[in-house]
């Protein structure tokens, strides 16, 4: 009984431990000690280099970024046409008082 309790509270010292006592990392002589710890893999997510499907969401952004450029020309071409149409506006009034300022004063 009592060596089964040893036993057990052994395993769950070198279990909390995280196994470097049990198994100690193995390198060569002259190397640094970080490098010869344990590798620790840092990506914990399955899909730690992307997506699976990584065509599909390099897809989806360019179909993104096209429908915001459209967007963006879209809305450059109503500045533009606003832009126009106002100076025609002022055109077409500065004309009309130059009209308005000829015919009153040349006694017309």
């Amino acid at each position: 009984m009592r060596r089964t309790i040893m036993a057990l509270a052994a395993a769950a010292f070198l279990a909390a431990a995280g196994g470097a006592l049990a198994a100690p990392a193995i390198a060569s002589p002259g190397t640094p000690w970080h490098a010869a710890a344990e590798r620790v893999q840092y990506h914990q997510h399955p899909d730690w280099r992307g997506p699976s499907d990584f065509e599909g969401e390099r897809w989806h952004r360019r179909q993104q970024r096209r429908a915001y450029e459209e967007e963006r020309v879209a809305e450059a071409a109503r500045r533009e046409a606003w832009r126009i149409e106002r100076e025609r506006a002022e055109r077409r009034a500065w004309r009309h008082a130059q009209r308005e300022w000829y015919w009153r004063h040349n006694g017309h």
